[in-house]
């Protein structure tokens, strides 16, 4: 049984949700989708594997000398329609680049999952 039955049998058939799951520390469902997405981006940026996601993926590289140059920024391609947007390609840079850098400099998968599971927990029940 899991833990999510197991609690939501202490409670009315009809009751809200979200306390339940805050309760439980679960993201919501478009939280968990960026958590994944950002895990695929770490992992394809560290250990090059899979590599046609990296492939996919390009790292900034400005023209000018920019204090934002060590920031392992990602180029974030130009789409024209909604739906391209929610391609890998878009979707990735984009959700990398709006992560705070203490969050995208560690080198450990374990250290990444807990920070950003954190990050993104502390965004959605604040």
């Amino acid at each position: 049984m899991t833990t999510l039955t197991m609690y939501a049998r202490q409670h009315r058939r009809y009751v809200h949700i979200t306390p339940v799951l805050a309760k439980l520390h679960w993201l919501p469902v478009s939280a968990s989708i960026q958590f994944k997405i950002a895990l695929l981006t770490f992992k394809s940026l560290t250990t090059y594997q899979p590599s046609y996601l990296l492939d996919l993926l390009q790292l900034c590289q400005p023209s000018h000398q920019l204090r934002s140059a060590g920031c392992n920024l990602l180029n974030v391609p130009r789409m024209r329609t909604c739906f391209a947007q929610r391609s890998f390609t878009y979707s990735a840079p984009h959700i990398w680049n709006t992560l705070p850098n203490d969050i995208t400099d560690n080198l450990n998968v374990c250290t990444f999952k807990s920070k950003l599971k954190t990050f993104f927990y502390s965004n959605c029940h604040s």
